[in-house]
């Protein structure tokens, strides 16, 4: 019978041995940088994500007026206060406006911030829009957008002619297709 050789021995223990200590710290320092490195995008990506909920949140809204002004066939306003916005619409007996929603913004909205041009567009019966341009930056409080130099990707809702809302990018240029008209 055949022995193994006591070199081949300590080569498969040598084989089989794992890692070291050594080799541990090296990952784990690794891992620390390349996460140090990631976190401050992932930020950015999470405030640009916010600005961009907070705005679709506007273009729904303004979408949801125009639908019950034609679904009711009536005059239908959106009010934005500066808190937030409702939608409302007369009451046929002549009292003050019926709320038919609102929307309030949550806690992690404080720090995003929007400006329209007018605080109230009435829609009509046929979905027509009272004012001619209606327009809604929004932001992060405290930093300036990309179009002025910034490193915040804001973005506008804007209303056209025909009572639809479109959310576009100030920040991209005119061949692009989320550029602003």
């Amino acid at each position: 019978m055949l022995k193994p050789r006591s070199s081949d021995v300590r080569r498969l223990r040598r084989e089989v041995r794992g890692f070291t200590i050594l080799e541990l710290a090296i990952v784990i320092s690794v891992i620390g940088i390349v996460t140090a490195l990631g976190l401050p995008s992932l930020s950015d990506v999470l405030r640009d994500n916010g600005v961009r909920s907070r705005a679709e949140r506007y273009s729904a809204g303004l979408s949801l007026a125009r639908l019950e002004a034609i679904q009711r066939n009536t005059r239908v306003d959106f009010v934005a206060d500066g808190v937030g916005w409702s939608i409302t619409m007369p009451d046929p007996g002549g009292g003050s406006d019926w709320v038919l929603h609102r929307m309030l913004p949550g806690s992690g909205d404080a720090n995003y911030t929007g400006v329209a041009n007018a605080t109230r567009v009435s829609f009509n019966g046929t979905g027509r829009a009272s004012v001619g341009t209606f327009e809604a930056d929004f932001g992060y409080s405290g930093r300036s957008c990309e179009a002025a130099g910034g490193d915040v990707r804001c973005l506008r809702v804007r209303l056209n002619a025909r009572g639809t809302a479109q959310l576009c990018d100030p920040a991209v240029d005119g061949a692009d297709p989320r550029a602003c008209p």
